[in-house]
């Protein structure tokens, strides 16, 4: 997905398997060094080491960040949290 191209960070909401698979590998091909991709999917960890194995064929850096809550709050769970931008405000 050329769109992809166009920004430094690309985020990924799904929550079915296919789904993460289907748009990481859309947006693969606008991906490089000095991008990242971060996935917010709530899928089982093998499909989200599939998905990182796929970004970082690219060049980008990746980070897992899925999420969770209730009624009115959601939380985005950094278990491996580190900048990845040197522009972010992460």
């Amino acid at each position: 997905m050329q769109l992809a191209s166009n920004f430094a960070f690309n985020f990924n909401l799904r929550r079915y398997t296919q789904a993460a698979m289907a748009c990481a590998g859309a947006a693969a091909p606008g991906l490089s060094a000095g991008k990242g991709y971060v996935d917010v999917s709530t899928v089982d960890a093998g499909t989200s080491a599939a998905v990182a194995k796929l970004i970082a064929a690219t060049g980008a850096e990746f980070l897992e960040a899925p999420v969770s809550g209730r009624a009115g709050y959601m939380y985005m769970l950094l278990p491996k949290f580190r900048v990845v931008h040197p522009r972010s405000a992460l």
